[in-house]
């Protein structure tokens, strides 16, 4: 099985010449499981310190467009993550992308609260999960940054 993984850079757009040369790379690569970075679209949005509900609007829009540019790529497997609202706030909900389906596996639980990562002002989950779940033939679990740095 070939796993690729990406940290791919802020305010990425699912179309353009950056992400037209993103999916060449990505294509001749040929990965069976691509795993890219959390909420990979557009700016991270949790450097401001003030939630705004249209700011986060449009970041669940831009994300449903990377995740069909995602599907796109003709990788079998990809897993990555999108905002969605939960309450008021927004949820980082991980998913995964298989023969064309989204399907949604996990919730972030923890949230920093610091300068540059006011996620606490962001997002919220009443998740309090964790499971493993089948991902590209494999049981796999999901960890965000917060979770796997600070456990």
């Amino acid at each position: 099985m070939r796993i690729g993984f990406v940290e791919w850079p802020d305010g990425l757009q699912p179309r353009g010449s950056l992400w037209t040369d993103i999916s060449r790379r990505v294509r001749s690569e040929r990965p069976d499981l691509l795993i890219t970075n959390e909420l990979p679209f557009g700016n991270w949005i949790a450097s401001s310190s003030r939630f705004n509900a249209s700011i986060a609007t449009a970041s669940i829009a831009l994300h449903d467009q990377g995740l069909a540019a995602l599907s796109a790529l003709e990788v079998p497997t990809v897993l990555t993550s999108r905002p969605i609202w939960e309450g008021d706030r927004l949820a980082n909900e991980a998913v995964v992308i298989e023969d064309g389906q989204i399907r949604a596996v996990h919730r972030k639980q923890y949230f920093p609260a610091e300068p540059g990562w006011h996620e606490t002002e962001w997002y919220a989950t009443a998740a309090r999960d964790f499971t493993t779940t089948q991902v590209g033939g494999v049981m796999a679990g999901v960890l965000f940054f917060t979770p796997a740095v600070f456990n």
